[in-house]
């Protein structure tokens, strides 16, 4: 199981994606999924959690808070 998620169109996910990289996490490109791959938008990733438990997810989230937060302005 896995979710997409859609930054503000200014956002790249490729940053992002090194981002959470570096802090342990594996979120990835949606970019080799899209029938297209040149009509992807830059703005999206994919995360899967089916492997995981409630506090490895808990924990995943809480990382990605604290590096994305700069970048993406959240309180």
């Amino acid at each position: 199981m896995h979710f997409l998620v859609e930054f503000a169109e200014e956002v790249e996910a490729e940053g992002l994606i090194q981002m959470a990289e570096e802090a342990g996490v594996r979120v990835y490109p949606v970019t080799p999924f899209w029938s297209a791959s040149e009509a992807c938008p830059p703005n999206l990733l994919f995360a899967g959690y089916s492997l995981l438990n409630e506090r490895q997810i808990q924990e995943g989230l809480r990382l990605l808070k604290e590096v994305w937060a700069p970048v993406l302005e959240i309180k």
